[in-house]
């Protein structure tokens, strides 16, 4: 399938303008790539017009840093199910480029500047850095969490796990290190956080988030998590909670 996309100089150059506050657009530098039918635009007017009614119900201009996570979660859900991308495309920057910067004449860009608009915005939160950094930029963050947040279950609540954790929570612990790949772990990880009753156990504290997660990278080098049933990694998180505890109390 065909991508739309554009260059990460194109990218800068309109960023710059947007900048110093001058007319802008991407228009002229979308190129096509990859074999057969093109992918429909369409998904991403709807997705934006998805996105636009998010904010709107939010209803705070520009976007607290305190609540970053009041659209983060949601948005996770909207952007993946609207978007209808293939895998192949969650991997190309200059897609996420062409969303943010050309799509809807540009009026993914906004959501940017509203969602971060109360402080500094970093290049990198526009999708333009490097290849590595592709999962820092917002809309391809966003889709990352709901690509792996959907249930693996038939709930009729297909993004519950994607709408759970805070924003800190999936970017350190699940989009950067390699242990979220596999969504079995991400959503033990959460039923560990988020115990469903009292029966359950404690919920993890912040210092108990960070070293699970630590353990967890650790064990990736030796497990192969994603050949495991639920049932087994849940038991494996169990006993590193516990070894944690031990360690801060024993």
């Amino acid at each position: 399938m065909k991508m739309p996309t554009i260059s990460l100089e194109s990218a800068r150059d309109c960023l710059r303008r947007l900048r110093l506050g001058e007319s802008w657009t991407a228009h002229h530098c979308v190129r096509w790539v990859g074999d057969g039918d093109c992918w429909t635009e369409f998904n991403a007017e709807n997705a934006l017009r998805e996105l636009k009614s998010l904010v709107k119900k939010i209803d705070r201009y520009p976007l607290p840093i305190s609540m970053g996570h009041k659209f983060e979660a949601p948005a996770s859900a909207v952007l993946h199910e609207n978007l209808k991308i293939p895998s192949t495309f969650a991997g190309a920057r200059d897609f996420w480029l062409w969303l943010t910067f050309a799509a809807k004449e540009g009026g993914f860009v906004e959501l940017i500047d509203w969602r971060f608009g109360s402080g500094t915005i970093a290049d990198v939160n526009y999708g333009i850095g490097t290849m590595s950094t592709i999962r820092e930029g917002l809309f391809a963050r966003l889709w990352w969490r709901g690509e792996v947040g959907r249930n693996t279950d038939e709930t009729g609540m297909p993004y519950s796990v994607a709408r759970k954790g805070s924003v800190d929570l999936w970017r350190s612990h699940f989009i950067r290190p390699e242990i979220g790949r596999c969504r079995r772990v991400v959503e033990a990880f959460l039923r560990a956080k988020h115990p469903q009753d009292d029966s359950d156990g404690v919920q993890l504290t912040v210092d108990e988030e960070r070293e699970l997660s630590k353990r967890l990278t650790m064990l990736n080098a030796t497990i192969a998590f994603e050949v495991l049933d639920s049932a087994e990694i849940d038991r494996i998180i169990a006993e590193a909670v516990q070894e944690i505890r031990n360690d801060k109390f024993g």
